[in-house]
């Protein structure tokens, strides 16, 4: 086959170019499908992991907030129950009545028999003078001075929980929280016979009944979730943790919502960089006891109450991987059909080019876009090409005469 002058083959392409999507279009196809699938795949991760956050932050959030306000309601409740005990012991007849001092400490020792949370009462007279009690305080020592006699002269009294190093132990009581025994001081107004006042009736209460109160408002279930419960006085004090959120040290109170609000949830920053979810329950207190004041929070690391979220958006962010790696070697593969039949139709078209009378676009009767383009372009040649000569063939030369002999 002769070909023009000036129409050498041209040379082959180096091996990598099918992977380079200038040039190739199975790389820029399988390029295009792997850009889509990581959009796809981030979007959906994203939104399936918000949108999980949001559940979990409201569902665990409801969960820390009922825990925060069981365990303050049990706290005040005790409190009341326990005032409640003082006011039956100030209602009767031989603590009202002067005198009998022997009388007066068999029904205080009577009264506080079946209480294992007291630890001690103290019956004093209106002039701060220590009648009757059962320990702590001898009979006769002035106990004026003492916050719970001031504070109880008129209406009931309850303390913060106070270290007291001289609390009497009770038999078959297991002792207190880690650290020195604490106590509560709790006391009510005593009226003579006539109703006029005669006194103070005092308790302490053991802070370590605490524990069930801490075992109640949080199971293993939830501790072994990491959530915990820290009760603050007013004053930010901290006088109760469960030590269950994997801290050292009980945050410190965070600043809470002003106004009537007595129970909330919010996101907080710890000052150790960590992050929790925590509710907050203000004490409301029980019946006729108005609180102390304190606020129970409860908390959860936020890496733990977010951790189903993160594992789904990895889950998603995996199986998108996969979709995507798939996606883009189907597009590599189909890119690659059209691919071939396009350098087919390129390869025939340079045939033609260069002289090749015989040669031929490929035939195709799809119908599709490529196999479209490869049936006009097969009609535009074979237009363009010149017709074939059908004159017939020229007579040849005639002979020249024969001249002379031959033998």
């Amino acid at each position: 086959m002769n070909r023009p002058p000036g129409h050498a083959p041209a040379a082959p392409p180096p091996w990598w170019w099918v992977l380079d999507p200038r040039v190739s279009l199975r790389a820029r196809a399988a390029l295009l499908a792997a850009a889509a699938g990581a959009a796809l795949t981030t979007l959906g991760a994203t939104l399936a992991t918000s949108a999980l956050e949001r559940e979990l932050t409201a569902r665990t959030g409801a969960l820390l907030e009922a825990t925060a306000q069981q365990l303050g309601d049990r706290l005040d409740q005790t409190v009341t129950e326990h005032l409640r005990v003082l006011r039956t012991g100030a209602a009767l007849r031989v603590v009202r009545a002067p005198g009998a001092p022997a009388e007066k400490r068999q029904a205080l020792l009577d009264l506080l028999d079946p209480q294992p949370e007291l630890a001690w009462l103290a019956l004093a007279d209106a002039q701060g003078r220590i009648t009757a009690a059962t320990a702590l305080f001898p009979e006769g020592a002035d106990v004026a001075l003492q916050a719970w006699f001031r504070g109880a002269r008129e209406q009931a009294f309850a303390s913060d929980p106070r270290e007291t190093p001289a609390l009497p132990p009770r038999a078959n009581r297991e002792e207190a929280l880690d650290g020195p025994p604490r106590s509560l001081e709790l006391a009510v107004p005593v009226a003579d016979t006539d109703g006029n006042p005669a006194g103070v009736l005092a308790a302490g209460l053991r802070w370590d009944w605490t524990r069930d109160a801490l075992r109640a408002a949080l199971p293993e279930p939830l501790r072994r979730t990491r959530i915990g419960a820290t009760v603050y006085a007013e004053a930010g004090t901290v006088l109760l943790d469960a030590e269950a959120s994997g801290w050292s040290q009980p945050p410190a109170l965070p600043a809470l919502p002003e106004g009537r609000r007595w129970r909330g949830q919010f996101l907080e920053a710890a000052t150790d960089g960590a992050g929790y979810l925590s509710a907050f329950a203000r004490s409301r207190g029980f019946r006729d006891h108005r609180g102390l004041g304190w606020v129970t929070i409860a908390r959860q690391p936020l890496a733990e109450a977010l951790a189903p979220a993160r594992t789904l958006g990895r889950q998603v962010a995996a199986a998108g991987i996969t979709l995507t790696l798939l996606g883009a070697g189907a597009a590599w593969l189909a890119a690659g059909r059209v691919s071939r039949r396009l350098r087919s139709v390129g390869a025939a078209a340079d045939r033609i080019r260069g002289g090749d009378v015989l040669a031929t676009l490929p035939g195709t009767g799809g119908e599709e876009e490529v196999d479209q383009m490869c049936q006009a372009v097969g009609r535009l040649v074979e237009t363009l090409r010149p017709p074939p000569d059908l004159s017939p063939p020229a007579a040849p030369p005639p002979r020249p005469p024969r001249t002379g002999f031959h033998v």
